[in-house]
């Protein structure tokens, strides 16, 4: 799916965000590929961007600095990293 597409299934059934927040730059996205060691998919880059603009029932983790107040995923990332008892695939 393209952007485009992506918009209008999140148009249909969710809210427009009060406040639209900043989308995540080139910079967020190569910081988190860089500790992560993983490359993303168009989708999920395309859908984390467009999440800035519509309101999500529930909490979908940030890749901006500069999001809404939720967990950044390169936070939660080094978190379980951190805690021994979680895997990470």
């Amino acid at each position: 799916m393209n952007i485009k597409e992506i918009e209008e299934v999140l148009a249909c059934c969710l809210d427009k965000e009060i406040i639209e927040y900043e989308m995540p730059t080139k910079e967020d996205w190569e910081e988190l590929t860089k500790v992560t060691g993983k490359k993303f998919c168009d989708e999920f880059i395309f859908f984390i961007e467009l999440m800035s603009r519509y309101s999500f029932p529930g909490g979908i983790y940030n890749v901006s600095r500069k999001g809404n107040k939720n967990d950044r995923i390169i936070d939660v990332y080094i978190r379980k990293l951190e805690n021994k008892n979680w895997l990470i695939i």
